[in-house]
């Protein structure tokens, strides 16, 4: 397959929708990809090669695309003087006599005119598109393509910076979004003679004198696409009962507690949710029926920390309150209970009491710049994860009947409705950089968890398996998260 790597250097995303003006485009139309990649090959020298290779792009069918999730940035209005002199001059029209001519503005005045610059933030900052496509044609254009495509320097916006590879890759996509004559997401894509449109047409302005508006093309037609995310195929993979839409609170200015105070944390939160809920409190959000612990999966309140990068240092950013995945819908009556709960406490202050670990102010993160504190890190779809907080395994070890770790881990994946690993690996020492030895002395499990065995894991199952997966006894407190690992190349 031909595979395109778009990463966006700066984080974000600036470019508007056909329709909206003041609505940001995610995930970025593959025509307007394509139109990036044509002016990219028009100001290098028109190569020949290039022409056949974009030519043959177009003929290909719509292309499978793998992206993140994204939140919208505000995009306040602003006014910026205009570049083209054609619409700086101001025209002067002569009905009697028929003349039309257009007079510059005194030197050194530029008029302003408003422009909007709507900006999306993505969960993670690189989009790949696969096509299909025969190797002997591969091979032959993929050079071609990839010079091209080094040398777009951005996509939408002139702000917004990017980098781009073209590569073959006969791995299975992680596709989101899938051309489907039932799909509900239009997107542009280009067609048969797009290119010979696009050369023509800015040829055909260029010839103009005294033009009004700078020229844009015409835009190409929309194909219907599946957003597997929101629309998930019947077939879908593997996953978890634990829905996909957090809700996010970042930590104040103020000194941030530990990583490893992280269930304490997440006990005084649920506490301040409870107070702030109403009565009754709905057993989905309290973990309680009755007098009994709730054994279905519950709100689970997990750590948004610094781990899992190069230079990960395991800093507490903030934490998510995530709902089982059938209270995601927007309107759904827990969600709205949470939220409006969640709501009342940041009115009150959003002050946690942790006791020995001081205080911790949280305010509402609807679109984080940070990447630590993105959902969409823990809902990839992979074969391969590992602990970012140690799990609590699901009964009291027995070494005498030679209780094992691994066994435990296996059960806690079954316990989930997900596929028993391929492979468990388990121990003190953790996977991800970051984070810390598991162990009572560094994590402070106080309660029922005080006497568990703490371990962290790694795991790859046979076949991907979706985000987000929470395992372990201590799942609801934060405790047993796992993050999505990329596959490993050889090489």
């Amino acid at each position: 397959m031909l595979r395109l790597d778009i990463h966006f250097l700066t984080g974000v995303f600036r470019a508007a929708t056909i329709a909206d003006k003041e609505r940001a485009e995610w995930p970025p139309h593959p025509d307007r990809i394509f139109s990036a990649l044509v002016c990219a090959w028009a100001e290098n020298g028109r190569e020949a090669a290039g022409e056949v290779a974009l030519a043959w792009l177009e003929r290909l069918p719509p292309p499978l695309i793998e992206a993140s999730g994204a939140s919208p940035r505000d995009a306040p209005t602003v006014f910026v003087p205009p570049n083209d002199d054609a619409i700086r001059a101001k025209k002067i029209e002569n009905k009697k006599q028929g003349i039309v001519k257009f007079v510059a503005p005194l030197e050194g005045f530029r008029p302003k005119q408003e422009r909007f610059f709507p900006t999306v933030i993505p969960d993670e900052p690189m989009v790949r598109l696969w096509w299909k496509a025969g190797k002997e044609e591969l091979d032959s254009h993929l050079p071609a393509l990839d010079r091209i495509a080094r040398s777009v320097g951005y996509l939408g916006h002139s702000a917004s910076l990017v980098s781009m590879r073209f590569l073959g890759d006969q791995r299975e996509p992680e596709t989101r979004f899938l051309p489907d004559p039932a799909g509900r997401v239009p997107l542009r894509i280009p067609y048969e003679g797009r290119l010979e449109d696009l050369i023509g047409g800015y040829e055909a302005a260029m010839e103009q004198k005294h033009r009004k508006e700078a020229w844009r093309p015409e835009p190409a037609p929309a194909v219907p696409y599946r957003d597997l995310d929101a629309d998930p195929l019947p077939a879908a993979v593997p996953s978890g009962p634990y829905g996909r839409r957090w809700l996010v609170l970042a930590g104040g200015n103020q000194r941030t507690p530990a990583l490893e105070a992280f269930a304490t944390i997440a006990e005084a939160m649920r506490n301040a949710v409870l107070a702030h809920a109403g009565n009754p409190v709905p057993s989905v959000l309290s973990g309680h029926e009755g007098a009994s612990v709730l054994r279905a999966p519950h709100l689970a309140i997990l750590p948004m920390a610094n781990v899992g990068f190069d230079w990960s240092d395991g800093r507490l950013f903030g934490l998510a309150l995530v709902l089982p995945r059938e209270h995601d819908g927007l309107a759904e009556p827990i969600r709205v209970k949470l939220e409006e709960a969640v709501a009342r406490f940041l009115e009150a202050g959003g002050t946690l009491a942790l006791g020995r670990f001081g205080t911790w102010t949280l305010l509402h993160d609807p679109a984080p710049e940070r990447a630590s504190l993105r959902p969409g890190r823990y809902l990839r779809t992979a074969r391969r994860f590992a602990s970012v907080t140690p799990l609590v395994l699901p009964r009291h070890m027995k070494r005498r009947r030679g209780d094992r770790a691994e066994a435990q881990i296996a059960l806690a994946c079954r316990q989930q409705g997900l596929p028993e690993p391929e492979m468990i690996e388990a121990g003190p020492h953790p996977f991800l950089r970051g984070t810390s030895f598991a162990s009572k002395k560094h994590w402070h499990t106080t309660g029922r968890f005080a006497s568990r065995t703490l371990v962290h894991a790694r795991l790859t199952f046979a076949e991907p398996v979706r985000g987000p997966l929470l395992l372990g006894a201590g799942r609801h407190f934060g405790l047993g998260l796992m993050l999505p690992l990329p596959e490993e190349r050889e090489g």
